[in-house]
């Protein structure tokens, strides 16, 4: 290395790039690389995090909730008590924005909701709450608590069908679920 090589802040090396250089050698530069990289990537991750911020990996934020949306199916049960596990319940929506949040994001896709009427013979969410009657948001003809299948019983539980309305079926039918939980705080 000659002595102005030494003093040099950009050296072209390559038709790829430049070198820095820094006036006071080369591990001073090594030392500048390492500390810009890991800047950069620092920075990344706070720009790249916002979405992920107070949920679990592989759970959706939307507005101030936490949104599971399982890739494997159980009955009614089971999805519940999978939520508990994850200090979730079994999905109570709440309002028509969310409503519209879950739709767009199980399109196609059928999936259990924590609505049912098997305790008191009236439609309730799992944590007691009534759920108030709209007929436009079932699917035509629904709920009609059917009890033709060879399952035995009658159809207690509500999913959102790949139509994104609501149907009753049988409890104990497997269909993907989603879970809801508060974010955890930072």
């Amino acid at each position: 290395m000659d002595e102005n090589e030494d003093k040099a802040w950009w050296r072209p090396e390559s038709s790829h790039g430049y070198s820095h250089l820094l006036s006071a050698g080369r591990s001073q530069w090594y030392l500048c690389a390492a500390m810009c990289v890991t800047l950069t990537l620092s920075l990344s991750l706070l720009i790249l995090m916002p979405s992920r911020l107070g949920c679990p990996d592989d759970w959706s934020l939307h507005n101030s909730s936490c949104y599971f949306f399982s890739a494997y199916r159980a009955s009614w049960y089971t999805a519940r008590d999978s939520c508990r596990s994850m200090n979730a319940t079994l999905l109570i929506l709440t309002n028509e924005e969310e409503w519209g949040f879950v739709n767009r994001m199980s399109v196609g896709r059928s999936f259990w909701l924590g609505l049912s009427d098997e305790r008191t013979g009236e439609w309730e969410w799992v944590n007691g709450s009534p759920y108030i009657m709209d007929p436009s948001k079932w699917k035509p003809g629904q709920p009609d608590n059917w009890a033709g299948h060879s399952i035995g019983g009658t159809e207690d539980c509500a999913h959102i069908a790949t139509s994104g309305k609501l149907n009753d079926n049988h409890c104990t039918t497997a269909y993907t679920f989603i879970c809801k939980a508060r974010p955890a705080s930072n």
